[in-house]
């Protein structure tokens, strides 16, 4: 399911991604990681505090969320909080000039 064609009709702003010139001025490294996040917009950002019994191990207990549909367990790596972290703080830091 895509979401965005609901976000721009809805006039919601998220982070917009270098372009233009500013993207002639990264290293070849920098755009294509600049165009892999791009194509992965938006994000989805889960946390919690709360420790529970995982569904997909029997007396595991995972820090998540429960909801009817099931837990997210918001330290496995297909989340993938790294991508949102890079965008964070990797990404959006100016380099020095």
């Amino acid at each position: 399911m895509n979401v965005f064609p609901q976000i721009v009709q809805s006039r919601i702003r998220i982070y917009e991604f270098p372009d233009g010139e500013d993207l002639a001025e990264m290293e070849e490294g920098e755009r294509r990681e600049n165009s892999r996040m791009k194509e992965r917009v938006p994000f989805a950002v889960v946390g919690s505090n709360t420790v529970i019994e995982s569904t997909q191990e029997a007396g595991k207990k995972v820090r998540g969320r429960k909801y009817p549909w099931g837990v997210v367990d918001v330290s496995r790596s297909r989340i993938q909080f790294w991508l949102f972290e890079s965008v964070i703080f990797v990404q959006s830091v100016q380099k020095p000039s």
